[in-house]
């Protein structure tokens, strides 16, 4: 809790590092978690807090901050704590339907790189003397293995024609046609051992040559006589 304090502190969500700040006491002087618990429910409550701007470093702090969320939550109603696990699957950005022109933002890109990367920094610092190391995101995207690990990423971005921006493009209008054919659109990150690779996710709008494909698809079946 002494993290998620220091988190929202520095996002100004001076209203909740003082109830984080009680809930701390409240755990040291009688190890009691109730008013913890009362922090989070529905609207308005701690659930709704998002600490981040839209740039690298608050793209980790985000993460970290609602995976803390999560384990202190555990620890108060089933007084156990659960370390986190990888929980990347998809990552969005924008796409252009019609020519196909796409871009992510360099927050989407620190943000697949927290939530592969996280899970196990916490579980190295977070029981030992230098939790706080987890607030010092510089530090932390240098590391050997993130720093790789980047790497890897953009290279498996470019290999799939998806174009880093420090901002995505708003849709509708796509940058390069300049139509209003542009959505948000989201992928796949797979480990292929020593690579990433992408692939389009299922759960997105089709794009124009899809439908077109489909189109012809159907009118080829109704001139064979298929159904």
């Amino acid at each position: 809790m002494q993290l998620e304090k220091q988190l929202l502190e520095e996002s100004e969500n001076l209203h909740w590092s003082k109830w984080i700040d009680k809930d701390i006491q409240d755990w040291k002087t009688k190890q009691s978690t109730k008013h913890h618990r009362e922090a989070f429910g529905g609207m308005g409550s701690i659930n709704d807090i998002a600490i981040g701007e839209n740039n690298k470093s608050c793209a980790w702090k985000e993460n970290l901050f609602q995976i803390l969320k999560s384990m202190s939550w555990t620890f108060a109603t089933k007084n156990k704590i659960e370390f986190p696990k990888i929980s990347i699957q998809q990552f969005e950005g924008m796409i252009c339907r019609k020519r196909e022109y796409s871009e992510i933002s360099e927050y989407s890109v620190n943000d697949i790189l927290a939530k592969r990367n996280l899970p196990s920094l916490i579980n190295r610092l977070l029981p030992s003397d230098n939790f706080l190391t987890l607030l010092k995101i510089e530090e932390i995207t240098k590391e050997t293995t993130i720093v790789n690990e980047c790497e890897k990423i953009k290279i498996a971005l470019s290999n799939s024609s998806i174009n880093e921006k420090e901002f995505y493009t708003v849709y509708p209008k796509c940058p390069k046609c300049e139509g209003e054919n542009s959505c948000v659109y989201r992928w796949e990150l797979l480990n292929n051992g020593n690579e990433f690779i992408i692939k389009r996710s299922s759960n997105n709008l089709k794009l124009e040559k899809e439908i077109i494909k489909n189109k012809s698809k159907s009118w080829i079946n109704k001139i064979l006589g298929y159904r």
